[in-house]
């Protein structure tokens, strides 16, 4: 099941707070945004998520302060799967 990979594939609770605000997966792009700690952290996901064997391709969106919280980042990574 492709969400419970995506959810292994995140980095564990105890090492940073990660907050998944929107998770689409459709059979050819996929899309997550989310808050977290820090932009290295959005690096780390979105490594992680390169072996996942489904996704051909994992693209950073932009990262930036978030608006509620200045001490967490707001990321999005868009995800072109080639599993249907």
């Amino acid at each position: 099941d492709l969400l419970e990979e995506v959810s292994k594939k995140l980095p564990a609770g105890d090492k940073s707070k990660i907050d998944v605000t929107e998770l689409d997966l459709r059979p050819k792009k996929s899309y997550l945004k989310g808050t977290c700690e820090s932009a290295a952290i959005v690096d780390e996901i979105a490594k992680s998520l390169e072996s996942v064997d489904c996704f051909s391709d994992v693209v950073k969106g932009p990262i930036s302060k978030a608006a509620a919280d200045k001490e967490l980042v707001t990321w999005s990574i868009t995800l072109t799967s080639r599993c249907p």
